[in-house]
């Protein structure tokens, strides 16, 4: 299934908690699973989110930032994933414009925010500081996930899954830590074997933690 509008995503609506971005010390852009919304996106970054952070939920047109599994091939599904990209880039553009360096701009994601997660930095790796990426893992075939070569500057990963999950398979997540690393990214990888498909509280620790890291190194350099 292939939409009809080219940039589906454009136009959705974008939930704030905290400060306004110009008056936070970081901002967290947090990406909602398939068939949640703004405010699920909202909930978890409360969670996993420092101090004084703006935190940004946008949310995908009908749900769904793209249509089929995140193993089809790239092209299965466009112009969606596309489409969520942009929408990242946009808000991030939005964000160096409103005072918001990358050093303090973080993200995070849930399942298949997760998955546009990993691809947004990979395509991205400028973009963003840390982030959190919760049972997801680089969209596409095996050929097309091993296609990114771009290096991460100082970038902290956090990566987590369960097993079984039935929705990511093992395998794909492990890539995309392995890669992650190859490409300089310093990645936490936990695996929570029996963990239904949800964000447990070891891995909401596990998200702080990281970031706490890097909001840490950063007080120590002001």
């Amino acid at each position: 299934m292939i939409r009809a509008h080219a940039d589906p995503h454009a136009t959705t609506r974008t939930l704030r908690d905290g400060p306004v971005p110009a008056e936070a010390q970081w901002a967290l852009i947090v990406l909602h699973g398939r068939g949640a919304d703004a405010p699920d996106a909202l909930a978890l970054g409360r969670a996993v989110a420092p101090a004084g952070a703006s935190i940004l939920a946008p949310e995908a047109a009908g749900n769904t930032w793209y249509p089929l599994r995140f193993l089809a091939p790239l092209a299965d599904n466009e112009p969606d994933l596309s489409s969520a990209l942009r929408r990242i880039d946009r808000m991030v553009d939005t964000l160096r414009e409103q005072g918001v360096p990358r050093q303090r701009t973080l993200l995070a994601g849930f399942s298949q925010g997760a998955c546009l997660g990993s691809e947004f930095i990979l395509r991205s790796p400028d973009a963003v500081a840390a982030a959190a990426l919760f049972t997801g893992g680089i969209p596409g075939t095996t050929e097309e996930a091993r296609r990114h070569g771009a290096k991460l500057p100082a970038t902290k990963v956090y990566l987590a899954t369960g097993e079984p999950d039935p929705h990511i398979p093992l395998e794909r997540v492990e890539l995309t830590r392995d890669l992650l690393v190859s490409l300089g990214a310093t990645v936490r990888f936990e695996v929570f074997r029996g963990r239904p498909h949800t964000v447990s509280a070891a891995e909401v620790e596990g998200a702080r933690s990281t970031f706490a890291q890097l909001t840490g190194e950063l007080d120590a350099t002001d």
